[in-house]
């Protein structure tokens, strides 16, 4: 693998921000990112160690490349990379109180250099969930590579809401949309917070929570349709499936309707319908407990 330095990658990353960039700026950001692959095996047996006795289900995807273009351009002044999120990983707890016990027992475990509680003070569009940023060192040719990870933690009804305002489109979740899906979105996050509250410790999931061999997937989903129209299954290969997301992305870059996402769980890939239910429901739409169920009618489709 070829590696890039800090300064044509971030250089790289400006020259999207400002509408300039060349086909070279898009190959050193894939091949950035790729890079930063090389510990997700290492990250992911840390956390799920670490997680063996917890009703939680873990997984991890790699940032698309629109998705970082969109950061980019949104954080006028942050550097490639020091965009936390390229890789980021996903843990879903069965309780309230678990994801609290999932939270200490990571920063006592893992270096974790700061902590975004969106529970305490959620976004303004009401999205919740507890945010961790960690250190990732990647040791590569005899050098020590300095950069962070996400790890995101959210109920199982956390990630319904998340879910749903991602079928809105990605700006939703960032407090943008029509007033209707504000309002929806504004109401179900209240009852998801009023309903969490007082039912710290009322399982919302079953999970088996199971730790095997980090397996890693590929889905090419449908916006239009809301269907997936293919997965691939790499098992633990992830050099075979970041060749073939680069490739895949690519192939498919004109076709807007289209989402190709690389996606990593650390125990049967069935896992993904508990942590990435979008793709897994009509329009991405999740069924909606009725303790959380808004009065309003959802403004979609």
């Amino acid at each position: 693998m070829e590696k890039f330095s800090n300064t044509e990658i971030n250089n790289a990353g400006e020259n999207y921000r400002g509408f300039v960039e060349g086909q070279i700026d898009k190959e050193i950001i894939q091949n950035y990112r790729n890079f930063r692959c090389l510990s997700l095996k290492k990250i992911n047996a840390e956390i799920a160690e670490n997680l063996s006795k917890s009703d939680c289900i873990v997984s991890c995807r790699v940032k698309r490349f629109e998705t970082i273009i969109r950061k980019m351009r949104r954080m006028s002044k942050t550097n490639l990379t020091q965009i936390d999120d390229i890789i980021g990983f996903r843990i879903i707890a069965n309780t309230p109180s678990e994801q609290k016990k999932i939270v200490d027992i990571l920063t006592n475990k893992i270096k974790i250099k700061k902590v975004k509680n969106y529970i305490e003070a959620p976004r303004e569009s009401g999205y919740q969930a507890i945010h961790l940023i960690a250190d990732d060192v990647i040791d590569f040719e005899n050098k020590k590579y300095f950069y962070s990870y996400e790890i995101q933690l959210r109920t199982h009804f956390q990630n319904i809401w998340g879910t749903i305002s991602e079928s809105f489109g990605e700006q939703a979740k960032e407090g943008n949309g029509s007033k209707e899906v504000k309002a929806y979105l504004q109401e179900l996050s209240t009852r998801i917070s009023e309903y969490e509250k007082n039912n710290i410790n009322l399982k919302q999931i079953n999970i088996k929570n199971e730790i095997l061999k980090l397996n890693h997937a590929i889905i090419i989903y449908d916006k239009l349709t809301g269907f997936i129209v293919n997965m691939f299954n790499y098992f633990q290969n992830i050099d075979n499936a970041t060749r073939d997301y680069i490739y895949l992305e690519n192939s498919n870059s004109e076709d807007l309707s289209k989402e190709i996402v690389l996606l990593s769980v650390p125990t049967n890939i069935g896992a993904l319908k508990i942590t990435h239910l979008r793709y897994f429901n009509f329009k991405g739409i999740p069924p909606i407990p009725q303790e959380i169920k808004p009065d309003l009618k959802i403004p979609f489709g």
